[in-house]
């Protein structure tokens, strides 16, 4: 090759090898999709779960005395009571397509009348069907069809950090979204009933959220949003959900009998780590106590023996012991699993029912 001929040959060679890369880039782009906005929206969970939450409106009459610093007036009135309305607003999610709507038992407590807006604006009123105090539950039924019931997601598979949005109707303004995280799992609040075990989120719920939907970004329904910490208005990051799994199997109950049964074992107990009993495991619940007749003593539970689980759930303390054997249906057969001088143990026995309180 001469000399002259090879600036040449290279500019050829150079050219050939920009117009393979140039065609390869151009194939690149048009199989990738063009950016869109809304990459990171959390649109598409919204729109699944937005249409079954509803806003709740209970009126009450509040009885109270009448106050003056005129003698001559309280006179007049006597002891007599001076009623007056109060209305309270809160949220609610469509669990059944024939109209029955879940919510907080305290959006609705004493109220004489109940009305739920839909989505498309409809006003409607609505009846108690039945209520759980203990957990703060009440579900309340519109006459009407073809709702859109939310779907139920699994709240055994979240995790601290996972993303979720809470919808309701705060302070009464309208539909609303907020979005935060998973701050802590099965939380146990004092003040609260010892049957939740709450999911904790930062997600803002203000008054009037309560009763809305805790979803996750498949817009499934987690946990219903219940209150802020201490119900104080400023508790910034710290508000708490009721678990799916717990809800629906008490609006079941509530819708099918009007009423909560819950399992009985029949013993009182302490936890082992405040025990002077307390072991290398460190875990399960110290029996104290055994109620006569009831379900643990017809399975020979004595004081002393160390309760360790109900069938394959554990119960690694007392509160944990009351909350799972709450959520067994009376009259279910079940395995305990416990240590009695050390050794562990296994027995068979049939739930009893807790009375109601």
């Amino acid at each position: 090759m001469t000399s002259a001929l090879r600036p040449l040959i290279y500019a050829i060679l150079t050219g050939v090898l920009m117009a393979f890369a140039a065609f390869g880039a151009w194939q690149l782009l048009q199989a990738s999709p063009p950016p869109t906005a809304n990459t990171a929206s959390y649109a598409p969970a919204v729109n699944r779960a937005s249409p079954s939450v509803v806003q709740v409106e209970a009126q009450r009459r509040d009885l109270s005395l009448p106050t003056s610093s005129n003698p001559v007036l309280n006179e007049l009135f006597g002891d007599e009571s001076v009623a007056s309305t109060v209305n309270s607003q809160g949220s609610g999610i469509v669990v059944r397509a024939d109209g029955h709507i879940l919510t907080n038992y305290h959006v609705v407590r004493d109220a004489q009348e109940i009305a739920v807006t839909l989505t498309d604006r409809r006003r409607l009123p609505a009846v108690v069907v039945g209520v759980d105090i203990e957990t703060d539950i009440a579900v309340l039924k519109v006459n009407a069809s073809e709702l859109p019931p939310i779907n139920a997601g699994d709240d055994g598979l979240l995790a601290v950090g996972d993303v979720v949005l809470a919808i309701g109707n705060p302070y009464g303004i309208g539909q609303t979204v907020t979005q935060g995280i998973v701050s802590a799992l099965r939380r146990q609040v004092g003040g609260f009933s010892v049957y939740d075990q709450f999911i904790q989120t930062d997600a803002a719920i203000n008054p009037g959220s309560s009763g809305g939907a805790l979803v996750n970004l498949q817009g499934e329904l987690i946990g219903l949003n219940t209150s802020v910490f201490n119900g104080a208005a400023d508790a910034r990051g710290i508000s708490f959900a009721i678990p799916a799994r717990m809800l629906f199997s008490i609006v079941d109950q509530l819708i099918d009998k009007g009423a909560v049964r819950r399992g009985w074992l029949g013993v009182s107990g302490i936890d082992v780590a405040h025990s002077p009993l307390r072991d290398r495991a460190n875990t399960g619940v110290v029996v104290t106590g055994v109620f006569q007749g009831g379900p643990a003593d017809i399975a020979g539970i004595k004081p002393g023996d160390v309760i360790d689980g109900l069938d394959e759930l554990a119960t690694p303390d007392a509160r944990s012991l009351q909350y799972v054997s709450s959520h067994i249906t009376p009259s279910t057969a079940v395995l305990l699993h416990g240590r009695r001088n050390g050794k562990a143990f296994k027995a068979k026995l049939t739930m009893g029912e807790r009375q109601r309180q």
